[in-house]
């Protein structure tokens, strides 16, 4: 019972760290499409939206920024890919272990009839 409610909260851990990196990697995709927009813009300055207003910001500025969210996303990406290993690497533990219990009772249950 207690190795089914662990394998039930890392299944429930690994897609939640699944929607994770998407979410980052879409984000990262955004961000990357408004980095091309800006070098091909002319233009000095941006409008960034704060909430329900717009800000006017410097283009360069506003790139720096972007890069920035864009790197600390990737650090995000990473260190969720390195739960999501461990978590499919416990799951599978989790089930071998699950099988082998399984196995000695229907050795223990075919030793005894």
């Amino acid at each position: 019972m207690q190795m089914n409610n662990q394998l039930q909260s890392q299944k429930s851990d690994l897609q939640n760290a699944n929607v994770v990196l998407s979410d980052l990697t879409i984000r990262n995709q955004l961000i990357d499409v408004s980095l091309k927009e800006l070098q091909n813009s002319t233009n000095e300055v941006v409008w960034e939206s704060c909430g329900k207003a717009f800000m006017k910001v410097g283009s360069k500025q506003y790139t720096t920024k972007l890069e920035g969210e864009k790197k600390d996303n990737s650090n995000l990406i990473n260190d969720v890919n390195k739960k999501k290993n461990y978590l499919e690497t416990s799951i599978n533990n989790t089930v071998d272990n699950m099988n082998k219990v399984l196995d000695r009772i229907e050795q223990a249950h075919q030793a005894s009839a």
